[in-house]
């Protein structure tokens, strides 16, 4: 918390302890309002407010961290922190929409979300030194304290627990955020961006190798990539792999839950180049995938590449559409208030960075670059988990099988390197893309396993999830649901179990 800001802010809540003191605010502060009970939301006190205002580059832009919180008629003693997602930039409901669409504030929890300290997507604002650390880790830790700060003021006790339950980008603050701060008791990451720089770099070389595959030069940039793959040759592809895969989790059922066991042979790519048809693929399109398919799941991956790394034909921007999200945020994060090497004018004028990422990308070393990330990589990424588990931390992870941004095999491995089944669990949800959706299973409550391992001592090991009828146990990594018998849509029917050849 910064200073006299947050001084006042704890000052001034003590006039929250009650309804009618909700209603009348928190002068000075920000605002408090009673909010009466509606639909699946419960009466509750809203309490919004700014730490750290200030102005900065580029071009003297407002900052500051706008959270807001909930705290319901009903509170149970617990808190929870909403992360946020891509860049933040806008303060998250508080509602806590838990992935099966329940909310953690109708449960009774006390529920925060901020802004990470800017307004809008557009990742210029890394130039701002505080808005970059906001954003990086400590926005987070600033409203986790503030929180804390008013639930004591309001209630007369600090929270008996605190959660954090976040994708994406926050699944990324809920990791870093457990590396570098004693906020939480447990964190849930979802599809975590962590190790932020390592993910930016692989996907800018999946751009990479579309546009090797589009017929574009090496280090020029391209102005039209969609015609790299079609439509029909990603969905040839995908349904070559889940015919090939989809029985090795012991049923024909459209799922390929023994995601570790699908592997792109060099046979396969060979049975991809079907012919003339339309739907086959050539040797250099192979080539691509043989590339894409060693760092994501053949048969998943295909459906996300379209928008993200391709390009629609025929669109005004027929390229990836990361070139115009994530690899902007590489050099602006990756440098920020820093400077960018070279640069040929102020640290804090946009002139100074690259007017388009897509000749950075065309013209990135990977020889060299990634190691002048150094700074940045700090910031995003925190550095152990040896404090989080000693006070008895935990964290659950989840992840999609089939996300073409986030690559499971990398969360996969950062697990084996924690190596801590006591403090942290993975469960790789199959099919599910980037935080929800595909074809999967997906509707489940991540934070209840979560809160009972904290407090009971109960270490997740299956976590039954539904969606439109289906039922599937989602289980800890390196487990994997195997069909036993019976309807194949009960989660029942299903047992988790190792994989071939794992070591007992």
């Amino acid at each position: 918390m910064r200073g006299a800001a947050g001084l006042l802010l704890a000052a001034c809540v003590t006039q929250a302890a009650s309804q009618e003191h909700c209603k009348a605010g928190l002068p000075g502060v920000g605002n408090a309002v009673w909010l009466a009970a509606s639909g699946a939301v419960p009466a509750h006190c809203q309490v919004t407010g700014v730490i750290g205002a200030h102005r900065g580059a580029p071009a003297d832009t407002q900052y500051g961290n706008n959270f807001r919180l909930r705290i319901p008629q009903q509170w149970n003693g617990r808190f929870v922190f909403q992360g946020g997602g891509g860049n933040n930039g806008t303060v998250g409901d508080a509602l806590g929409t838990l992935k099966n669409g329940a909310l953690a504030l109708a449960q009774g929890y006390a529920v925060a979300a901020q802004d990470s300290g800017h307004a809008g997507r557009d990742p210029s604002f890394a130039l701002d030194r505080g808005a970059y650390l906001d954003f990086a880790h400590e926005g987070v830790h600033e409203v986790a304290q503030a929180s804390k700060a008013i639930l004591k003021a309001y209630a007369g006790k600090a929270p008996d627990y605190a959660y954090f339950v976040g994708c994406s980008n926050g699944g990324r603050e809920a990791m870093v955020t457990a590396q570098r701060y004693q906020d939480f008791d447990g964190v849930v990451a979802g599809n975590p961006g962590n190790e932020i720089y390592d993910q930016w770099v692989h996907n800018m070389s999946v751009l990479r190798m579309v546009s090797r595959v589009a017929g574009v030069p090496a280090g020029v940039a391209p102005t039209d990539t969609s015609a790299a793959f079609s439509d029909a040759q990603l969905a040839h592809a995908a349904d070559y792999f889940m015919r090939k895969c989809d029985r090795q989790d012991g049923a024909a059922d459209g799922l390929m839950s023994n995601y570790q066991a699908c592997k792109a042979e060099p046979a396969d790519m060979a049975a991809l180049q079907c012919g003339a048809a339309a739907h086959c693929l050539n040797p250099v399109q192979t080539e691509g995938l043989a590339e894409l398919y060693r760092v994501f799941a053949p048969g998943s991956v295909e459906a996300g590449m379209r928008d993200i790394y391709l390009g629609v034909p025929g669109s005004a921007f027929p390229l990836g559409s990361f070139y115009k999200s994530i690899m902007a945020n590489f050099y602006f994060m990756g440098y920020g208030f820093r400077g960018y090497p070279g640069l040929t004018g102020p640290a804090d004028q946009l002139s100074s960075y690259p007017a388009s990422s897509v000749p950075y990308v065309a013209g990135f070393d990977f020889a060299t670059e990634p190691a002048k990330l150094a700074p940045g990589r700090r910031d995003f990424h925190g550095t152990e988990f040896d404090a989080f588990q000693k006070r008895g931390g935990k964290m659950l992870v989840y992840t999609g099988s089939a996300d073409p941004a986030v690559q499971a095999s990398g969360i996969m491995a950062q697990m084996d390197r924690i190596k801590r089944p006591e403090m942290a669990r993975l469960f790789v949800v199959p099919g599910m893309t980037h935080c929800r959706g595909g074809n999967t299973v997906d509707g489940f409550d991540q934070l209840a396993p979560l809160a009972a391992w904290v407090e009971r001592g109960i270490a997740p090991k299956r976590i039954e999830a539904h969606t439109a009828g289906r039922g599937r146990p989602l289980c800890a990594y390196p487990h994997y649901a195997r069909y036993q018998g019976g309807p194949v849509d009960a989660a029942a029917s299903h047992a988790c179990v190792a994989p071939e050849g794992a070591k007992p």
